[in-house]
Formats: structure tokens, C-alpha cells, sequence
């Protein structure tokens, strides 16, 4: 079973989705840290309660609604489709839906401020980092959008293949 995330306040999940968009959205981006920035929410993918929604870095005026929206369309579209690993599987920009979220056993990770394949790389390397997805379920996630971002990152940080 996975660990529950019971944190004093905050700090620990943010600090580690901090450390993984700043990593992969320089990575991939080329983006100094002062321009890599968005929306991450974490919903329980059990009852589909917002448990956070948190900006990350310092998002520009003209974009922070978009992307505060977009994180919590992610995760609510990823939850309206159960059997859905990934919000790649429901994709759709002609309508405004991007990827990003991602779901584990007991939580659906959505950030939205990156290209679509960072910010699923980002939510994939945080829950993999609190033991909440295995390489095989790792695998699956990044099989739909063929994220070679997410490939990469696991593949150079954590030495395994995927």
C-alpha cells in the first residue's frame, strides 16, 4: 500500500515539486529557474477532493489563470476517466485540454506551466520519488504521449530504463 502523504504543513511534497519542475524545465526548456513557473494541484484520486493547489515560482499576471485553470482541469479530467493513467490519454488542444496530470494509487498529480511532456515528467518523478509508482508504472504513464522528456530524466537521474 502506498504511504499516505502526511506532512508537517505543506513543505515536504511543495519542496519536492519545486526540485522537479525547476530540474526539468531547465533540463528540457533550456529556462533559467527565475522563468520556470505554474499551478501544481494534488486531488485524491479516490474521492476526487483538491487537497492543494500551490503556485510554483513566480507565474507572469498574464498567464497564472491559464495555468492555475489548466492544473485543475488536468486532474479533474484524469479523474472523470478511471481507468486513465495520464491526462495524455484525454488530450485534446483543439479543446483546451492539455497533459500533466498523472495519477498513483491514492493521488492524481497535475502541474500546468511547462510543455506537456515536462510537466508529466515532473508529476512522474515526484510520486516515483514518494514511492508511489513503480518503473512498470512508469512505463505506462509515458507510453501514451511517448515522453522522451520523462524517458531521458529516469533514465540519466535515476539510472533506470523506461
Amino acid at each position: 500500500m502506498n504511504p499516505v502523504l502526511t506532512f508537517a504543513g505543506d513543505i515536504n511534497v511543495l519542496s519536492h515539486v519545486g526540485t522537479a519542475v525547476m530540474a526539468v524545465g531547465g533540463i528540457a526548456t533550456q529556462r533559467t529557474p527565475d522563468h520556470i513557473s505554474g499551478y501544481f494541484t494534488l486531488m485524491s484520486a479516490v474521492t476526487g477532493k483538491i487537497i492543494m493547489v500551490r503556485q510554483i515560482g513566480e507565474c507572469p499576471l498574464e498567464q497564472a489563470h491559464f495555468r492555475f485553470d489548466s492544473s485543475l482541469e488536468k486532474a479533474h479530467r484524469l479523474f472523470d476517466n478511471p481507468t486513465h493513467v495520464s491526462s495524455w490519454q484525454s488530450r485534446d488542444k483543439i479543446q483546451g485540454m492539455h497533459a500533466g496530470a498523472i495519477r498513483t494509487e491514492q493521488y492524481i498529480w497535475s502541474f500546468a506551466g511547462l510543455p506537456e511532456h515536462c510537466d508529466e515528467a515532473a508529476m512522474v518523478y515526484v510520486a516515483y520519488n514518494f514511492h508511489m509508482l513503480t518503473q512498470d508504472q512508469v512505463r505506462d504513464i509515458f507510453a501514451p504521449s511517448s515522453n522522451t522528456v520523462g524517458r531521458t530524466l529516469f533514465s540519466k537521474a535515476l539510472k533506470i530504463a523506461v
